[in-house]
């Protein structure tokens, strides 16, 4: 827990973004963050930031020099997929006209774990580019951009309705905002290749 002044206390919860509108809905949490779209009757909720699809392939990998790649190609290789939830939906969307060739190798609960999967070269996947920035710039994961594929990934804070908007959650809202205003920072490690 982190003090945010004399009477408030963050306590965080990581899940998916069905969990944490359930949680909100049942009084549990007063605040979340989630994958949009999503609508709760007893929810409002606030866009705060948009974010482009990547794909995300170990370094040395035979895509990894590439500038962008189709679905197509990347669907080639052994696939990472998030087990459940709002993403996992979103990219079966994606997914479905090449749902026979794909090669589902791991189904993993977080993206986390599924940037470390990458990594280590079990797979490719389809991440939200600034969940795996830093991976990029340390070398550790090559973030490739994603030819004929306009889906991108909004997040929003919700909370309940009734409950009245607390100073401290404007400022969270705040602090989302200006951190989705800031560009995605570009790793050094790319090339020109097609």
């Amino acid at each position: 827990m982190t003090n945010c002044g004399p009477s408030w206390k963050w306590r965080i919860f990581r899940h998916n973004t069905d969990r944490v509108v359930r949680k909100l809905a049942e009084g549990v949490l007063d605040i979340g963050f989630i994958s949009l779209p999503t609508e709760h009757p007893d929810l409002r909720v606030i866009p705060v930031q948009r974010d482009r699809w990547v794909a995300a392939v170990p370094p040395g990998h035979p895509l990894a020099s590439r500038r962008s790649v189709s679905l197509e190609q990347l669907v080639e290789y052994p696939f990472i997929l998030p087990e459940m939830g709002h993403t996992r939906a979103a990219l079966d969307k994606m997914l479905l006209p090449y749902r026979r060739l794909l090669k589902v190798a791991f189904e993993a609960s977080g993206v986390e774990l599924i940037k470390r999967l990458i990594a280590a070269g079990m797979g490719v996947a389809i991440i939200a580019e600034r969940c795996a920035t830093e991976e990029a710039e340390a070398g550790r994961l090559k973030l490739i951009a994603l030819r004929g594929v306009s889906m991108v990934r909004e997040i929003g804070v919700a909370m309940r309705k009734e409950d009245a908007l607390p100073s401290t959650a404007r400022a969270l809202i705040a602090v989302a905002r200006q951190f989705a205003a800031q560009p995605v920072r570009k790793s050094r490690r790319s090339s020109s290749k097609q």
